[in-house]
């Protein structure tokens, strides 16, 4: 688990509630973090059409090479 640093201002006049504000923010933060957890990928609801498919694919394809073209590396 990370630690969270919480950056403070190097001049001593602190106000307190800014340091209030960050630690509570940093014990949300871990609590946030400590709740998330893996999601199971189970089978599509409605699969992709296999023409769809070949369409994005092509699409994608043609993005990619008119990258390639705009940098000059096509």
């Amino acid at each position: 688990m990370k630690k969270l640093a919480i950056k403070l201002r190097k001049n001593s006049d602190y106000n307190i509630t800014e340091i209030k504000n960050k630690l509570i923010l940093a014990v949300i933060l871990t609590i946030n973090r400590s709740l998330a957890r893996p999601m199971e990928i189970g089978p599509e609801l409605h699969p992709m059409l296999a023409r769809l498919k070949l369409r994005m694919s092509l699409l994608s394809l043609y993005r990619l090479t008119t990258m390639e073209v705009k940098d000059g590396t096509g």
